[in-house]
């Protein structure tokens, strides 16, 4: 169950795809008012810099299992502080541009904080989506083969579906 898009107190909203998935009010006890996601075993916040960006560096962008077929991050000579520019130069744009559209990056963390990966709905390339959201979702290594990509999915789907109202979400998987 998906528990926690903020919202006006009330019935939980149910879209018809969302295999039962409710969400539901804010929880009260998050007292800034941050939007956030509740699942069984995450919490999905909207990205912030100051708060993840180096999680986001350190967990996913230097673990070579994570990036092991990105070959631009692949290179060998490549730096620590090389490959953390590349993503600044890559994500933190599109974090901005996806943010503006309504969607945007979710950080993934545990219910204790550790921090997991993140997932989000980001406009799709040309031609492939056109003006259909696409999908995406990057775990760091210890997490994965864990559901958790599964269960955030379905969290940022229900979203798009109940807040941003879409109809259709694409995604794309690379070989």
């Amino acid at each position: 169950v998906v528990r926690g898009l903020p919202g006006p107190a009330g019935p939980h909203r149910r879209h018809p795809r969302s295999g039962g998935l409710a969400l539901t009010p804010l929880d009260p006890g998050f007292a800034d008012g941050a939007m956030r996601l509740l699942t069984e075993r995450l919490v999905l916040t909207p990205f912030d810099r100051e708060r993840d960006w180096a999680d986001f560096v350190a967990d996913l962008i230097l673990d070579p299992v994570v990036t092991k077929y990105w070959d631009d991050f692949a290179d060998p000579a490549l730096t620590d502080a090389d490959k953390e520019r590349m993503a600044a130069s890559e994500f933190l744009p599109w974090f901005e541009e996806d943010r503006a559209r309504g969607f945007g990056a979710w950080i993934l963390r545990t219910p204790d904080g550790d921090f997991v990966g993140f997932s989000g709905l980001t406009a799709a390339d040309e031609p492939v989506g056109g003006s259909d959201p696409e999908y995406s979702c990057l775990l760091t290594s210890r997490w994965h083969g864990s559901g958790l990509a599964t269960e955030a999915g379905r969290a940022v789907i229900e979203d798009g579906w109940v807040r941003l109202g879409l109809t259709r979400v694409i995604t794309v998987l690379d070989s």
